[in-house]
């Protein structure tokens, strides 16, 4: 692992080297991670060609180069650079080339890809974070602290900047989500954060919720949809989205693990209507292949132990945001009785958006377990966070974030691990940004069939 001062000298990376007439001004940040490749997004301060080096070593021996492409104005100077015919499981080392001149960063970024989707026996770690404020004076320690803890790859669940950039100016204009973007990977004290201990190191699988997809509440009406999908697709390298101009849901294997990422804002009803059959968090227009049909049908289809479900707001019914999935019970029950009915194992939720410290359920009240993960940096903002009274009911616990405190900001942490003893299991656990783990929960599979194949056990020792 990175000394936390060879950490601090990432924030050099890419940054101030000015080759021809361009300049790189964010990235690198990788995404879209699978066991033979990658993507790997950059951006320039104008066109230029840009290409990536990759090695087997930090030294880049036997180095190898990928196609150049070009930067160019329409995409806002971004650039999403595919990696392919790589080795499972196996780390490389990579740097960039601009209009043919070669960057020699002082910490080289690196990345793994994924094991082989037949491995079904690795031990892995994954963590997730939620809810953030960019332009917090106080930055976003909790990156620093995930970093230590060296996952396999970080899941971000939305709400990454509370601006509502679908409120600035007289019009929308897709300027303002560009910015907003820029400030999330590198342009404000939290984004910097992100800079130096994460984008460079760790895949990243975003997804956006209300206020970074535009606007409080905003659901599928919303008519500048359009624009802040295309700003979204600039700036994230995403895995293949099996619908990019309805949203952006999308799914991605690892060892013995798949995760179904939930687009819960472009494709919704309004939550202010009445509830019913007609009613869709995940498909509101009723697009052919939507996304409700291709979440059921991935689920039915996965080969893998562990299913996650990443899902921007609470699936726990007893959580009383308006805009969480108890406003749409119907689609939220069809859910839990396919699962039922037909009898797929190994599900678990994992979400984020009440800006608590965090909570873990074992099913009890969410139906399946879940996860809730502490907000990533709101700790000295109390009034954002929820109250003891409307964080909702978590079987193994739930820290409020309705206090200025030091254990409410912070990050998920998930261990999927195998051994011949105690076959697969899971624990889920919820970490402050100070690195104490506030609730936790030990699963493994196959201990109840007719319970989605798992049953809860006693609370994981941190």
């Amino acid at each position: 692992m990175h000394s936390a001062a060879s950490l601090v000298a990432a924030s050099l990376l890419f940054s101030s080297v000015a080759l021809g007439a361009a300049t790189f001004t964010h990235g690198p940040v990788v995404g879209g991670v699978h066991a033979r490749g990658a993507r790997i997004f950059l951006r320039t301060d104008g066109p230029a060609r840009v290409a990536l080096e990759l090695s087997l070593t930090p030294t880049f021996d036997e180095p190898v180069m990928t196609p150049e492409r070009m930067t160019e104005p329409e995409s806002d100077y971004t650039v999403h650079i595919p990696v392919n015919g790589l080795e499972s499981g196996t780390r490389y080392y990579y740097t960039a080339r601009i209009n043919g001149e070669r960057i020699n960063p002082r910490v080289v970024p690196t990345f793994r890809t994924s094991p082989s989707n037949h491995a079904i026996a690795e031990s892995f770690r994954f963590a997730v974070t939620g809810d953030a404020e960019p332009g917090a004076y106080w930055g976003a320690r909790s990156y620093w602290e995930l970093a230590k803890a060296d996952p396999a790859f970080v899941i971000q669940l939305g709400d990454f900047d509370h601006r509502n950039p679908a409120q600035e100016g007289e019009e929308p204009n897709i300027e303002s989500w560009r910015v907003m973007h820029r400030d999330m990977l590198r342009d404000s004290l939290a984004g910097r954060d992100f800079f130096r201990y994460i984008g460079h190191r760790f895949p990243c699988y975003p997804m956006w919720d209300d206020h970074d997809y535009g606007d409080n509440n905003a659901d599928k009406n919303a008519p500048w949809k359009n624009i802040a999908l295309q700003a979204f697709r600039e700036y994230h390298p995403l895995p293949p989205l099996p619908a990019p101009e309805q949203g952006l849901w999308y799914k991605f294997r690892y060892a013995q693990a798949e995760f179904f990422v939930l687009d819960l804002r472009s494709q919704r009803d309004s939550h202010l209507d009445p509830d019913g059959l007609e009613k869709s968090m995940l498909d509101g227009n009723d697009v052919p292949g939507g996304q409700l049909d291709w979440l059921l049908e991935s689920l039915l289809a996965s080969t893998a132990t562990w299913k996650f479900i990443l899902s921007t707001v609470p699936f726990n019914p007893t959580v009383g945001k308006p805009d969480a999935w108890t406003s749409y019970a119907t689609e939220r029950s069809r859910i839990l009785h396919f699962l039922d009915t037909q009898d797929i194992t190994g599900v678990i939720t994992i979400s984020a958006d009440i800006h608590s410290g965090g909570g873990i359920d074992d099913g009890f009240y969410a139906g399946i377990p879940e996860m809730t993960v502490p907000h990533l940096n709101l700790n000295h903002v109390p009034e954002s966070g929820c109250t003891a009274l409307d964080c909702g009911l978590w079987s193994h616990g739930i820290t409020d974030g309705s206090t200025e405190s030091s254990t409410n900001a912070g990050y998920g942490i998930v261990q999927v691990g195998y051994d011949e003893t105690n076959g697969h299991e899971v624990v889920l656990k919820t970490r402050s940004h100070s690195g104490d783990y506030q609730h936790s929960l030990r699963l493994h599979a196959g201990d109840l069939p007719g319970d989605h194949g798992m049953a809860p056990r006693e609370p994981a020792t941190p």
